[in-house]
């Protein structure tokens, strides 16, 4: 497997800038202890703000680059060790 790859200027320019809203944003959200106001508002960001689907959207172009460049089954092989949420959910 090759050491780098390379992303199109727009390819990096959409995950850079999805990144830096997303990462900011609930920064700012959880820097002060709001307590339940603060989880509903985090909540609020996430699901009706559409983070959940602008870091969906990033991690599509990031799967089609390393698909490109690195072949479907090394990009799955990648990925094939990443922890998931092991809490309750909904």
């Amino acid at each position: 497997m090759p050491d780098s790859m390379e992303l199109l200027m727009e390819e990096a320019r959409q995950l850079s800038r999805t990144l830096e809203s997303v990462v900011v944003s609930i920064h700012r959200i959880t820097s002060t202890d709001n307590g339940a106001d603060g989880r509903e508002q985090l909540w609020l960001y996430l699901a009706d703000h559409g983070a959940w689907r602008a870091l969906a959207e990033a991690r599509h172009v990031l799967a089609l680059a390393m698909d490109r460049q690195l072949g479907e089954e090394a990009s799955a092989a990648l990925v094939a060790d990443v922890e998931y949420w092991s809490g309750p959910v909904a």
